[in-house]
């Protein structure tokens, strides 16, 4: 079965896909492309009242579109031919989408994107933004601040710059509706994706935050954890190992190398202080878009997956807890927190591979 890759901007270029692609349900036609401003698209076919191929079996094994957001979302999720002879895709806004018609559920194949020099210069105007900002945040943050104080803090830097929130209506698979705050800031045990709300920081609370924002349509993402007025010496050995973590996985980033001897620099440090570590959400691939390939865990073999060339840009972001790998969804449908009440710790930086090594975007200068 032959494949095919188009690029597309508009609903009318999903149409014609799948109007040219109907008329060919032996071919195997994939697209990418992203829906800024709309929640869902209906695409009426060249030929109104056309029966489709397979229609009169529900499509049967001819032309079955499938569809998913571009990163981390691992499923792939059936469109619905229900009212020919338009083509239904709801809930699909703010999302890079990749479309493919086929017989069968399609088996992912990673788009891996090099960027140029000029590129990654790019990335890190995006990147010295984010550092900023978070060294302010943590500077500020202390006992008795309503840690909505922080975010509302984000919204405005961000509107200072012009930077566009990657955050802002964000609706993956593993989130419940779309996100609306421009920041995530997890307290103690909610370790990762920490929705904000009214929570007044008291003195030794362990706080992350994990802050994505595009400049002129390029992305960074950097997290840090912080100790909010005195706290113990435990929770800054957690916070200093997941940093220990990132600068092991940063070594290993070297042009020749491969995935997993980025993975496995990370799991090196967590099994030297017999952290477990949780391989659900790890680090990723980004560029245009927050998440895309390829997946970093934070444990690995070394000398496995992806060759890493110069142009590959990475999130690289070790979080765990000392006792703990297992989470638990809080009831606002995104903070994700340890299992058993242990604090959490998150640090992450976005790196290019280049000929000279591992660049850092996301630091100050």
């Amino acid at each position: 079965m032959r494949s095919e890759t188009i690029q597309a901007t508009s609903v009318p270029d999903v149409h014609e896909f799948v109007s040219a692609a109907v008329r060919y349900p032996t071919q195997q036609s994939r697209l990418a492309i992203y829906q800024p401003d709309v929640t869902a698209f209906r695409i009426k076919l060249d030929r109104p009242g056309r029966q489709l191929p397979g229609a009169d079996a529900g499509l049967s094994q001819r032309a079955r579109l499938y569809v998913r957001s571009v990163g981390r979302s691992p499923n792939w999720e059936l469109c619905q031919f229900d009212h020919y002879p338009i083509l239904d895709c709801g809930g699909l806004k703010n999302k890079r989408l990749k479309l493919v018609l086929s017989p069968d559920k399609p088996k992912e194949t990673p788009v891996i994107e090099l960027k140029t020099p000029v590129e990654i210069d790019k990335m890190a105007v995006t990147g010295r933004f984010i550092a900023k900002t978070l060294a302010e945040l943590t500077s500020i943050a202390e006992p008795g601040m309503d840690i909505m104080h922080l975010e509302k803090t984000a919204r405005k830097l961000i509107d200072d710059a012009g930077a566009k929130s990657c955050y802002w209506d964000y609706a993956p698979s593993f989130g419940s509706g779309p996100f609306r705050n421009v920041i995530c800031l997890s307290v103690n045990d909610g370790v990762l994706h920490g929705r904000p709300h009214s929570y007044v920081l008291k003195d030794g609370d362990l706080l992350t935050l994990d802050f994505a924002v595009s400049i002129d349509g390029w992305v960074a993402d950097a997290a840090r954890s912080t100790i909010v007025g005195n706290g113990s010496e435990e929770d800054q050995r957690l916070i200093d190992t997941t940093w220990a973590g990132l600068e092991a996985g940063i070594g290993a980033a070297q042009a020749g190398n491969r995935l997993g001897d980025i993975s496995k620099a990370i799991g090196d440090v967590a099994d030297s202080h017999r952290i477990p570590v949780n391989l659900d959400f790890g680090g990723h691939g980004l560029g245009h878009t927050m998440h895309e390939d390829p997946h970093v865990p934070n444990r690995g073999k070394g000398g496995r997956g992806l060759v890493l060339k110069p142009g590959l840009t990475l999130a690289i972001e070790p979080w765990w807890s000392f006792t703990s790998k297992k989470l638990s969804v809080d009831k606002d449908g995104w903070t994700l927190r340890l299992a058993d009440g242990s604090n959490g710790a998150h640090s992450e930086n976005t790196i290019a591979i280049t000929e000279d090594g591992p660049r850092i975007l996301t630091m100050l200068d």
